[in-house]
């Protein structure tokens, strides 16, 4: 699946995109357990229906969480400019000296935040 995710034109985001992406947010918000634990999925679906990169990678927080860990497993999509593209992230503000709104996150590079997002894989 990722090679199918990483072989066509990433879009860059725009207004028309920012309101799919707005909607899905919405709905997904309404099902029991969101946004904990389906980064992935969502990531996922986000790659296939609009055609972000799909990532894989860590998150890194600022204290430990109930695993001892600091970085934790976590997926998000990018456009071709490289801006991250996370429904998730607010999973993460119990851990969080600053906590995120609990919205999509646009991250652009000169953003700090882009600093917490370690990708293990490349998109194209």
């Amino acid at each position: 699946m990722t090679e199918e995710l990483t072989r066509r034109k990433i879009p860059t985001l725009n207004d028309e995109l920012m309101e799919e992406l707005h909607v899905t947010f919405l709905e997904l918000s309404q099902e029991r357990g969101f946004p904990d634990s389906c980064c992935n999925k969502i990531s996922k679906d986000i790659s296939l229906n609009l055609g972000f990169a799909y990532q894989e990678g860590f998150f890194e927080l600022d204290s430990l969480n109930s695993k001892g860990d600091k970085r934790v497993i976590h997926s998000w999509c990018k456009d071709a400019t490289g801006t991250i593209i996370d429904l998730t992230a607010h999973q993460f503000n119990a851990n969080l000296i600053k906590p995120l709104p609990k919205s999509i996150q646009i991250v652009h590079l000169d953003d700090p935040l882009y600093k917490r997002y370690l990708p293990i894989n490349k998109s194209k």
